[in-house]
């Protein structure tokens, strides 16, 4: 069910609630995966909170256009990059497409298209990390496919800083962990990025799986004898 507001205004404004978001899942795109995402079908209120955005059809952003609709709003593709996906609205033309754009806030929108909604975001390494988003509403999950490309190993026994930013959008605050122990044993610990507390491993662990709070895209771990992790982020929760 969608609830939708009256015009007790008189301005002839009504529609979605605000911040209202339902659908618009997304994932690489079958036939130019390295570069095009699909989103789906979805709806949504602008973040200016004036316009109803309906997309009743698959959107398909592509790195490789820019200026345009269903492009990237300027520049040209950026290796080792973060970028955000919107839809966006042309009252004009009655017309929703979608944009690809470095900014989370602040994207160049095309001629003729005077609305937006921030609706998720994807990595870019060389090409777009394989990933799919699920979830109707505001809290989505963004898996990624090769959680191997999303890793990395540690080794200390007083405490220190995993940075994950380089994978984890920062509209993400939860990530969802596994940890493998790749040699000897002992009792690993692991906290948020800042925390006083810790979650404690039982002895000769090999492997943990967690939502693990991750505020700044970070977390923190320690090993109590000094064994060899390996860390993977297999994906990470989104609030929108």
């Amino acid at each position: 069910m969608v609830w939708f507001r009256p015009d007790t205004s008189g301005s002839g404004v009504a529609g979605f609630p605000t911040n209202h978001l339902y659908g618009f899942e997304a994932k690489n795109n079958s036939s130019n995966p390295t570069y095009q995402i699909d989103i789906q079908p979805g709806q949504c209120r602008s973040d200016d909170d004036t316009t109803d955005i309906v997309s009743s059809g698959v959107l398909t952003p592509d790195l490789t256009q820019t200026g345009v609709p269903n492009g990237l709003d300027t520049g040209t593709e950026q290796a080792l990059a973060q970028y955000f996906y919107f839809a966006i609205y042309n009252p004009t033309t009655d017309t929703v497409a979608s944009l690809l754009s470095l900014s989370q806030s602040s994207p160049v929108l095309p001629a003729g298209y005077t609305k937006k909604r921030l609706l998720g975001g994807v990595v870019n390494l060389d090409d777009i990390l394989k990933f799919y988003v699920i979830g109707k509403g505001h809290e989505k999950l963004l898996f990624f496919d090769d959680v191997n490309t999303a890793s990395g190993t540690a080794y200390a026994t007083s405490w220190s800083t995993v940075d994950l930013s380089i994978w984890m959008l920062p509209i993400a605050e939860i990530a969802i962990m596994q940890f493998n122990a790749l040699g000897g044993s002992g009792v690993l610990n692991i906290k948020p990025f800042g925390a006083s507390h810790y979650f404690q491993s039982a002895y000769y662990i090999s492997s943990i799986q967690c939502w693990l709070p991750c505020p700044s895209q970070k977390f923190e771990y320690q090993h109590q004898t000094g064994m060899f992790m390996f860390y993977e982020l297999h994906g990470y929760q989104i609030l929108l």
